[in-house]
């Protein structure tokens, strides 16, 4: 359930286990552009593969981590990371970690 005060945007970096010097780039999702707000975490990934952000080979070999290393689950609701106050800056984005 959206709030007057929820986030509007998802920050996140992609991170490249084979390629540890591989500049981190940071792309932000703005939920007012979508059709409707992800639910899940797993929503998510399937947007960034859908819209070709990646190629579909790295698919099952992508996990989600906070910004401090503790991995996400697939399963988790996009509100829940968010008012934990993951992913909501650019200071502070999720890791999108392929490998």
């Amino acid at each position: 359930m959206e709030t007057e005060d929820a986030p509007t945007d998802l920050w996140f970096s992609y991170i490249y286990i084979h390629n540890p010097p591989a500049e981190a780039v940071t792309q932000r999702i703005k939920f007012a552009s979508l059709q409707k707000r992800f639910e899940m975490i797993a929503h998510v990934t399937n947007f960034v593969f859908a819209q070709g952000y990646l190629p579909a080979k790295y698919r099952p070999h992508v996990f989600w981590e906070t910004p401090c290393g503790k991995r996400i689950s697939e399963c988790a609701t996009v509100d829940e990371v968010l008012v934990a106050g993951e992913g909501v800056s650019e200071e502070k984005p999720l890791r999108l970690v392929i490998g």
